[in-house]
């Protein structure tokens, strides 16, 4: 679960685009931290209460394919469900599904101001590996 004291990620520089390489300790907590970095360029997720919770189920081909599934899912939820979210617990992961448990509450212009207009996920980069410490991607958005 996000947040932390220190951010699961750093920006990169991309032109054009907004850019991140998210790290975890586990495939989980990637994909956790995939999902926060993406809320946390959104919108200040400090202002995102937990008022809902849903399930999200995705399913892909491979690791890199179930990331952008992931998020473009949770991306969706934002763009036409109006919602944001700012925990996420990611429950079963392997290389073809995901189950997670997200929190969060229904936009809010008032107190949700968009930092960053993000479009897509992109496969441009993207590249879910095992590390020594871990797991690690890059990911680029189309903003």
């Amino acid at each position: 679960m996000c947040p932390m004291k220190q951010k699961p990620y750093r920006l990169i520089s991309h032109t054009a685009d907004i850019g991140v390489r998210v790290r975890g300790g586990t495939l989980k907590e990637l994909f956790a931290n995939a999902a926060f970095a993406m809320f946390d360029l959104l919108t200040d997720v400090s202002e995102v209460r937990h008022a809902k919770s849903l399930k999200i189920r995705v399913i892909a081909a491979d690791l890199d394919e179930l990331m952008v599934t992931w998020l473009g899912e949770l991306l969706y939820k934002f763009e036409v469900g109006k919602t944001v979210f700012s925990a996420f617990k990611v429950l079963e992961v392997d290389n073809d599904h995901l189950v997670a448990s997200v929190k969060g509450e229904k936009f809010a212009p008032a107190r949700h101001e968009v930092v960053h207009a993000i479009k897509a996920v992109t496969y441009h980069q993207l590249k879910v590996h095992k590390t020594r410490e871990g797991w690690a991607t890059t990911i680029i958005f189309d903003v």
